[in-house]
């Protein structure tokens, strides 16, 4: 069974400012970056546990310079991207106050 890619609002937010940041200096180059982090995820259609197991809490992939935290739930077959950042920052901070 293929697996759903779900978009958290947190994780939507932040492409939107890594959008805005990189288009402010080049919108193409901002476009195809986002478009190259969107096609990372997608492959978590086929392979959803792919992601490194992150403090049994979520799992992590890596697109260039960022950190996509996602948890998976095999029950209702869906992959949910809960953010994405920097890969300078601390993974424990993006995981403080999550459900």
């Amino acid at each position: 069974m293929a697996v759903e890619i779900v978009w958290s609002d947190e994780a939507k937010e932040d492409i939107q400012r890594l959008l805005d940041f990189i288009a402010a200096e080049n919108p193409t180059a901002a476009a195809n970056y986002v478009r190259g982090l969107e096609d990372a995820c997608q492959k978590l259609v086929d392979f959803p546990q792919a992601g490194r197991l992150y403090r049994d809490e979520a799992r992590c992939i890596v697109f260039r310079n960022h950190i996509i935290l996602y948890s998976y739930e095999e029950q209702t077959g869906q992959a949910l991207i809960l953010t994405v950042a920097d890969g300078r920052r601390d993974l424990d901070t993006l995981l403080v106050d999550r459900p």
